[in-house]
C-alpha cells in the first residue's frame, strides 16, 4: 500500500469521532525534528527514529519528569507525564481548564472517559511551579489499524491563569509534546483560540500544518446566560426570520434532562442522513450527559 493511500485510511480512522478545528501534524527524521515553514498539503509522513530517540523518550505509565525548565526568579518549572492521576490531580486540572479562555470541555478529564467509548486513552503532561499547577495538557491516544498510534490534543496546551513567566511553563510543555509525538506514528494539536503563538512554538518545533480533516472546520460558542431577548436580539436577519416563525406553527422549547436523550438522538439521526455523518449512539449521548452534568458541565 502507497504512503498516499495509508495516510488518507490514518486520516479518515483518526477523523471519526474527534472533534474540535485547526490542527498541526509533528513529523521526525532519524532522530532530528524536522523543519516545516510551508504545509505539504494531505501528506502525512510517519516519525523515523533511531535506537538513541527509542532509549530517551521510553513510554511509561508512572509519573516522571520530562522537561524541568529552571527559572532565575520563581521556583523550576517540572512536567510531569501521567496515564492515571490521582483524582485530586484530575480535580486540580479541570479547575485550570474551566479558567482558561479559549479552550472547552475537550480538555476536562470527563472529555477522557466520553472518548474511551470509541478507544481513545489519555496522557496528561502537567507543568507544576512548586506546588501550583501552572498549565498542561490532555492528550488522547489510540491506535488503528493495530500499529498506528496516532495522539490528539484539542484546544491545548494550556496555562493557568495569572502564572508568572508563562514562557517557561510553555515551553515544558511544548516540550514534553514533542516527546510524546516521538513516541507516536503521529500526532496532531488544535491550538486554543487566539493561541497563534503556540502555533508558532509548534512550528519551531518540528510541527507542520495538516489537511488531514481530523477535526471539523470551524464550531460555534453561544453565551447563554443573557436573557432570551438579548441573544435573538443578536442572531442573524434569516435566524431572527425563523425563529420569529416557531411560536405560529407550535414549536416550544423547554429545558429537559437525561430523559429526553432519546429523542435527541432521533434528531440527530434525522440531520446526520441529511448532513451525511454517522450520528452517535444513544449509549455514547447518555455518558457524554452524564459525564458532563456531573462537572456542571452540561
Amino acid at each position: 500500500m502507497s504512503l498516499r493511500r495509508l495516510a488518507t485510511r490514518v486520516q479518515k480512522k483518526a477523523a471519526h469521532n474527534s472533534g474540535g478545528g485547526w490542527c498541526v501534524l509533528k513529523r521526525r527524521r532519524r532522530g532530528n525534528v524536522s523543519q516545516v515553514t510551508k504545509p505539504s498539503a494531505g501528506h502525512l509522513v510517519p516519525p523515523q527514529r533511531t535506537s538513541s530517540d527509542t532509549e530517551q523518550i521510553s513510554a511509561t505509565t508512572q509519573p516522571r519528569a520530562v522537561s524541568p525548565a529552571s527559572n532565575p526568579v520563581d521556583e523550576p518549572v517540572v512536567l510531569r507525564r501521567e496515564d492515571a492521576p490521582e483524582p485530586s490531580v484530575l480535580a486540580e486540572w479541570d479547575r485550570l481548564v474551566d479558567a482558561c479562555p479559549g479552550t472547552d470541555v475537550t480538555q476536562l478529564s470527563a472529555w477522557s472517559r466520553i472518548r474511551g467509548l470509541v478507544g481513545y486513552r489519555p496522557t496528561y503532561l502537567l507543568a507544576y511551579r512548586g506546588n501550583r499547577l501552572a498549565g498542561g495538557a490532555m492528550v488522547l491516544r489510540r491506535t488503528v489499524l493495530r500499529w498506528i498510534r496516532i495522539g490528539y490534543l484539542p484546544y491545548g496546551p494550556l496555562l493557568a491563569e495569572g502564572v508568572s513567566a508563562p514562557a517557561a511553563v510553555s515551553g515544558a510543555v511544548l516540550d514534553g509534546m514533542v516527546a510524546l509525538a516521538g513516541e507516536l506514528t503521529m500526532m496532531f494539536v488544535q491550538p486554543p483560540e487566539g493561541a497563534a503563538h503556540v502555533t508558532d512554538a509548534l512550528l519551531a518545533r518540528g510541527f507542520r500544518a495538516s489537511s488531514a480533516g481530523i477535526a471539523p472546520a470551524g464550531s460555534y460558542r453561544v453565551d447563554l446566560t443573557p436573557p432570551i431577548a438579548e441573544i435573538r436580539a443578536r442572531f442573524s436577519k434569516r435566524l431572527k426570520s425563523w425563529t420569529n416563525r416557531w411560536e405560529s406553527h407550535g414549536v416550544t422549547v423547554r429545558r429537559r434532562d437525561e430523559r429526553d436523550l432519546p429523542l435527541l438522538c432521533e434528531l440527530m439521526a434525522h440531520t446526520a442522513a441529511r448532513q451525511h455523518f454517522d450520528p452517535p449512539s444513544l449509549d455514547y449521548v447518555t455518558t457524554l450527559y452524564r459525564e458532563l452534568a456531573a462537572g456542571d458541565h452540561a
